[in-house]
């Protein structure tokens, strides 16, 4: 019976069910896609709750409308609901929801059997979901949708707000609905059910401090936080704070932190920026009061002999004669105060960081108020009481345990830091509160006078090993430093030193993961002293710090070190390690500007030596052996270190290298073994290709190296890619050609004998890229030193180039047999290969011997050569292969460098083919690479007026293609990639060759009338296009405008483009203010190349008077501030750059305005 009546009180479902109302399922989320009006506020209510069932799988409700919980249930729940909250009268039921009856466990429950307590668990968890849900709605509604209620009920909605709060917060396990807002609804005894409802209360809270902003509450802090406590040290006031229950004092700290987050969180809409200015501004002035409150609540308010909560009197535990009693109960209720005052002693710290970060108080306030002090005394005290617990456990008080526990030390150590993070030193105004804060922080770093041993409370962690102490000192130091730059680089010695050592010895802590937060530091660090001037003093302060410079060196080889099981890690974790290694690199190459490369090569050479040393002295034993194979690390970091160094050594360089060189090639003597030492030294000899251009002797065993790496699949991209730097630095005493063309020949060799591919395409592309680039540098040399006639030369020309070029043609050869079984991924790296020899093969002329050989007219006949050759090849292949995108993008890119490579002029054989390829494989596939590739040949022939008609006829077959598919709305929602590409095709025509495209009339309207439909896609990069052909093509108009010429076909264009102005202008307008008001998509509002800004600056330009016109019907809906706003622009004297930035304006206030309704 009793468990009966718990559950009739306490649930809400089964009451909102019991209206009898009963709908088809289908129908409960029928205003999904609508605007939900609702009259009958109870059969939406119903609605509300059933959604929620299915969205938190509810079980035990016994209703048709319970629809079975699957994905697409949910799905629809979830719509329904986040329809719903956007609702007006989603404010009326989350307020009824919020006073329904709070279920109760407080008596009587250890009586029910285990069937009844589980079933009653459930109900408090289903009700717990529904108030969280409510509560978050109304908080959601308070941030932006507060204008949907008439500003008469804003108070009455402040008022109900506070009654849920005091009911939720004050809830002692009662089933009362009381609506009561006097403080004796804060009950005393503290219980599971007010943490079961702490979030509850926390989105209430937070809702009340948005609402609070909103309706310009400007006495709130005095009305809510300040209400018992008049201020000062008088009796009455130390009365008034220590009457205060705690579930009151919780609830007036948590308002306390939420409001200034709150008043200044971007998710929070005001009609009037001044609001929230207003009401920030009231709680700077506030800011006094408050920290005075907060300081009287942690001397007076935490430091209270009787605890108020449960009244229980403490001291009643101590006899007459001063004997403990009851020790028992004494420790019990002692440990229960200091846990209490210690989660508001938590929330007093939350209070402070929130107020520093959001608010911009006074520092002078934060320079005389005694709760910095407070704050670091936290650090301190936690440090003592867990050396004393440490020392002599056995008696060890309890009560000294909870003084200060829980999170205060995290706390403590975010308000230090947002303190230290808000108030630089270049701030003149925060000098007073630097110069407090400066000895508080380095207190840290210095041994307490009260300790017997001479340690600080920071090497103290280090010794200890204390991970979370090291790492909140770290944070504190290292943002001391960021901060307090302008000090660092003072002129005045300052003891500067001492600060960027504290900070040189986070980076060398043991932990690595928290040595790198200080890596910000030192690129700030060098970016100052690299601003500073002038440069005698930028000079001196750079030598000032040489020490600490060259000790930050050999710190970031320890930390480039990977970790000892890094052969275990998951793909994830090695990611974050190359992060940080990075940076880390990053770091040696600033260091390397400050002190110059050789300095930094040296220090980082004699660390290689002393590993190396270190490894050489293990003995020789098997044991040894395999220890030296395990202990790379320290080798591969210094590698590491001296690659990031690479790019500020001189090649003749001769202390460091040659030893470095000569010890890779034995360096590892299995490539398996350990990959990243293999993969870092093949980086390092590609950083160094200049140097070993230089000195050739230590190239011959390096070679090999690098060739071995390529057998392994993790180090062949590093060795494909030093491969690769060596043949760029090649020259005439450092010829590659051979020794690379042989290494390539190989690999072909071997993927011909096993039918596979031996390495990853980009990686054989690498090396093959390399090849062409020392072949043809050999040959350049050979013709230039060479006594061989014209004909032997161009056999052995000849020869170099079938090398390269057979492989391919053959593939390409077999491929198109029509029993070929391979697929376009096959092809494709065959086009890819021959992509890269088209770019990177450039072959001499035989004849012009030492007079400089490399000409235009030989690169350009080798590649026509080529490309004829391979013509009727890729032509079959493209249309094997006809809808396969990845290859019409490789063979596009093959035509676009082929021209390029040419020169437009001398690829002019192949252009009738290329016409008719491009022409024919777009009208096939409707692939968006043909009309890329078209573009591309607009651009480089549209300077010359012979291709005037082969331009607009490749133009207009293709779009007339275009347009057999891209009739509708869905046809361009469903081909963004083809409408993005036709329109800059036509941008192309416009910019290149424009009268004969707009000169035709029909083809031009065509064209625009597409790009006023393909405004309204929700697709950014088509809607770039569109919007960048609007802009170009009102561009040309006001060209044609300014022109005054009475030319035929400059008329026939003028009138041609009014026309399609004249027609499609109306639709567009309306458009481009439907996407500012946010009815239309609007990814680019004011951008170069293309936006709704430039579309209305150049119609503005072009044709003002209609532009006006055309605006009328759009704004008509717009309120009339925010339409003056944007019409006060359109005037003659208006700059493009202000614009652009009133478009930009009027937009945001567009946004704001719908998202607040």
């Amino acid at each position: 019976y009793y468990f009966r009546i718990l559950l009739l009180q306490g649930s809400v479902l089964n009451a909102l069910f019991s209206f009898g109302l009963e709908l088809p399922s289908e129908q409960i989320y029928q205003s999904i896609n609508q605007s939900i009006i609702m009259t009958n506020i109870d059969e939406e209510l119903q609605r509300v709750v059933s959604a929620l069932s299915t969205i938190y799988s509810i079980p035990g409700i016994n209703n048709a409308n319970n629809n079975t919980n699957t994905t697409t249930n949910r799905d629809q729940a979830n719509q329904y609901l986040t329809q719903y909250q956007r609702s007006p009268i989603a404010w009326e039921i989350s307020n009824r929801l919020l006073s329904t009856p709070i279920p109760s466990t407080c008596s009587g429950f250890q009586q029910l059997q285990q069937q009844q307590q589980l079933q009653l668990q459930q109900e408090i968890q289903r009700q717990t979901q529904i108030y969280f849900f409510a509560a978050q709605t109304i908080h959601t509604k308070c941030r932006s949708d507060i204008l949907q209620l008439p500003s008469a009920q804003w108070t009455s909605l402040r008022d109900e707000l506070m009654n849920h709060l005091i009911r939720f917060c004050g809830h002692n396990g009662s089933s009362s609905s009381g609506t009561s807002t006097s403080t004796s609804n804060f009950d005393h005894n503290n219980n599971a059910s007010s943490n079961l409802y702490k979030p509850v209360v926390s989105r209430l809270a937070m809702a009340l401090c948005a609402l609070s902003v909103q309706i310009q509450w400007y006495d709130v802090v005095d009305q809510l936080l300040l209400q018992d406590y008049q201020g000062g040290a008088s009796a009455g006031a130390a009365v008034g704070i220590l009457a205060v229950p705690e579930a009151k004092m919780n609830l007036i700290l948590e308002l306390a932190q939420l409001l200034p987050e709150e008043a200044t969180s971007y998710r929070l809409l005001v009609q009037d920026p001044n609001i929230r200015r207003g009401f920030v501004q009231g709680l700077v002035d506030k800011s006094p009061q408050v920290f005075e409150f907060y300081h009287a609540i942690v001397t007076q308010y935490c430091n209270r002999n009787t605890h108020i909560h449960g009244n229980v009197n403490v001291n009643a535990h101590v006899n007459a004669d001063g004997a403990a009693g009851t020790p028992t109960m004494l420790s019990s209720s002692a440990e229960a105060v200091a846990a209490a005052n210690i989660k508001i002693k938590e929330q007093v710290l939350k209070c402070i960081h929130a107020w520093v970060r959001y608010i911009h108080i006074s520092p002078k306030l934060l320079q005389e108020t005694p709760l910095v002090d407070w704050v670091f005394s936290i650090l301190l005290q936690q440090q003592q009481q867990q050396q004393q617990q440490q020392s002599n456990p056995n008696n060890y008080n309890n009560t000294l345990k909870v003084e200060v526990g829980g999170d205060m030390f995290e706390l403590a150590v975010d308000v230090i830091i947002e303190i230290l993070r808000c108030y630089p030193s270049d701030g003149s105004q925060n000098q007073g509160l630097v110069q407090r804060m400066i000895p508080l922080v380095m207190s840290l770093a210095q041994p307490q006078q009260q300790q017997q041993q001479q340690m600080s409370p920071f090497q103290k962690t280090i010794v200890e090993e204390d991970e979370d102490g090291m790492r909140a000192f770290c944070r504190i130091f290292t943002e001391m430093g960021e901060s307090y730059m302008s000090l660092i680089m003072h002129h005045e010695d300052l003891n500067q030193v001492a600060l960027v050592e504290l900070v040189l010895t986070c980076s060398a802590l043991p932990d690595h993961e928290i040595a790198t937060i200080t890596l910000h530091f030192w690129y700030r660090f060098v970016s100052w002293l690299e601003d500073l001037q002038p440069y005698e003093f930028r000079q001196f302060q750079i030598d000032n710090m040489a020490p600490q410079i060259t000790k930050l060196v050999s710190t970031c080889t320890t930390l480039l070190q990977y970790p000892s099981d890094v052969d275990d890690l998951l793909q994830d974790q090695l990611d974050d390690i190359q992060r940080v290694r990075f940076s880390v690199c990053d770091t040696v190459e600033d260091c390397c500007r400050l002190l110059g490369g050789d300095s930094v090569l040296q220090n980082v050479g004699r660390n290689l030596q002393n590993e190396i040393t270190r490894l050489t002295n293990l003995t020789s034993t098997a044991t040894a052996q395999e220890d030296r194979l395990h202990q790379w690390h320290g080798v591969e970091a210094c590698l590491l270190a001296l690659s990031s160094a690479s790019r500020y050594i001189s090649s003749d360089e001769s202390q460091v290298l040659p030893y470095v060189m000569k010890l890779l090639p034995d360096l590892v003597p299995v490539p398996t073994s350990v990959v990243h030492l293999r993969t870092t030294a093949n980086h390092l000899v590609g950083g160094y290709a200049p140097w070993l251009a230089a000195h050739t002797d230590y190239l011959q065993p390096i070679l090999p190296f690098l060739a071995q790496g390529l057998s392994e699949p993790s180090c062949a991209p590093s060795a494909a890619l030093a491969i690769k730097h060596l043949c760029e630095s090649c020259n005439s005493s450092f010829a590659l050609g051979d020794s690379v063309l042989q290494l390539y020949d190989g690999i072909l060799k071997a993927q011909q004998e096993q039918n596979n591919t031996v390495l990853e395409i980009k990686d054989e592309l690498e090396v093959l890229e390399g090849a062409c680039i020392a072949v043809s540098r050999q040959l350049d040399d050979m013709v230039r030193q060479t006594s061989q006639n014209q004909q032997e030369l161009e056999g052995t020309i000849s020869n170099y180039v079938s090398r390269i070029v057979t492989p391919i043609g053959s593939k390409l050869v077999e491929y198109t047999h029509q029993n070929s079984l391979a697929g376009p991924k096959q092809v494709i790296a065959e086009i890819e290969r021959l992509t890269v020899v088209i770019r990177f093969l450039k072959v001499p002329d035989p004849v012009a011997g030492k007079s400089g050989t490399m000409s235009s007219e030989t690169r350009a006949k080798l590649i026509v050569d080529l490309m004829t050759q391979c013509w009727p090849l890729l032509d079959s292949l493209s249309q094997k292969f006809i809808t396969d995108i990845h290859l019409a993008e490789k063979l596009c890119r093959l035509h676009k460098h082929c021209i390029r490579g040419c020169g437009a002029n001398l690829y002019k054989p192949l252009f009738e083919k290329l016409k008719l390829q491009l022409v024919g494989n777009y009208s096939r596939s409707h692939l968006s690479p043909y009309l890329y590739a078209a573009s591309i040949c607009i651009s480089e022939y549209g300077s010359d007026l012979s291709f005037s008609g082969y331009l607009l006829q490749i133009f207009e077959e293709m779009a007339n293609a275009s347009f057999t598919f891209l009739q509708t709305h869905d046809n361009l929602r469903d081909h963004p990639d083809v409408m993005e590409e036709l329109l800059f095709l036509a941008v192309r025509m416009i910019q290149n060759c424009p009268q004969p495209f707009v000169q035709g009339s029909s083809l031009f309207h065509a064209f625009i009338k597409c790009a006023t439909l393909g405004m309204k896609q929700d697709h950014r990069d088509a809607n770039r296009g569109t919007l960048n052909f609007l802009e170009v093509s009102f561009a040309y108009g006001i060209t044609l405008q300014k022109g005054g010429s009475n030319d035929a076909t400059v008329l026939a264009c003028k009138q041609s483009l009014e026309t399609a102005v004249a027609a499609e202008g109306q639709q567009i307008v309306a458009n481009a203010i439907s996407s500012l008001l946010g009815d239309l998509p609007c990814y680019r509002v004011a951008c170069n190349q293309g936006s709704i800004a430039g579309v209305l600056f150049k119609l503005h330009c072009l044709c003002p008077a209609l532009l006006n016109e055309w605006m009328k019907v759009p704004l008509d809906s717009v309120p009339e501030g925010a339409k003056s706003l944007l019409l006060n622009i359109f005037q003659p004297s208006t700059s493009r750059v202000d614009f652009f930035e009133s478009i930009e304006h009027f937009a945001k206030v567009c946004d704001q305005n719908q998202k607040m309704g």
